[in-house]
């Protein structure tokens, strides 16, 4: 089996990316959608479509921690280097 490096899946490609705002979601919690600062704005676009994020009643959004550790596992997978919950986030829940 030969294996990949990471800037071969654009899922990995994109969490890199979304790296600080994942951080900032874990350590703010549910945020209100008008207290998002801008520059995490688009980069939440991206984590809701990936459903790393979700809006609930479309007023808050939250991080998906379990959704974010699945991914991370299934996607670094055969990669050279695999990826961790807490590279992403400060603190991983028990």
């Amino acid at each position: 089996m030969t294996r990949i490096s990471y800037a071969e899946t654009p899922l990995i490609q994109t969490l890199i990316k979304c790296k600080s705002t994942i951080r900032w979601l874990s350590e703010a919690g549910p945020v209100n959608l008008q207290d998002i600062p801008r520059e995490h704005e688009q980069k939440i676009q991206e984590l809701d479509k990936l459903a790393i994020v979700f809006k609930r009643n479309n007023r808050t959004v939250e991080l998906r921690r379990q959704r974010l550790r699945r991914v991370l596992e299934q996607e670094s997978h055969g990669l050279t280097h695999r990826y961790r919950m807490s590279e992403f986030v400060e603190r991983v829940p028990r």
